[in-house]
């Protein structure tokens, strides 16, 4: 599963690397409409859900680009995944606290 908000921070990588030659937004696109979606199932948070998740990390003194790992976080309790697979453990570990979800890395 993905969530659905790393679909969006997955194509605004691609198409920003600074790779030669770079990434066009339509390749860019294309990478992630037939390399990741048809193989994942994207979960969603509502207005609501997203409002939860920075309400804690407020509390828990956490701010900046950490948001985004506990959003993947929250999505993947909510598709009911049991573990987060990351090259990034150290920040998702700090989002997971509390939560029934064990991070690895692959």
């Amino acid at each position: 599963m993905i969530s659905a908000h790393s679909i969006v921070e997955t194509y605004a990588v691609l198409s920003t690397l600074p790779v030669t030659p770079r990434i066009a937004p339509a390749a860019a696109w294309a990478l992630v409409e037939h390399t990741i979606l048809p193989f994942v199932q994207a979960v969603e948070l509502t207005a609501q859900e997203t409002g939860i998740v920075v309400q804690r990390l407020s509390r828990q003194g956490l701010a900046g680009g950490v948001v985004y790992d506990a959003l993947i976080a929250e999505a993947a309790v909510k598709g009911g995944a049991e573990c987060i697979v990351t090259l990034n453990v150290s920040d998702f570990r700090r989002v997971t606290q509390g939560m029934s979800l064990s991070v690895r890395e692959p």
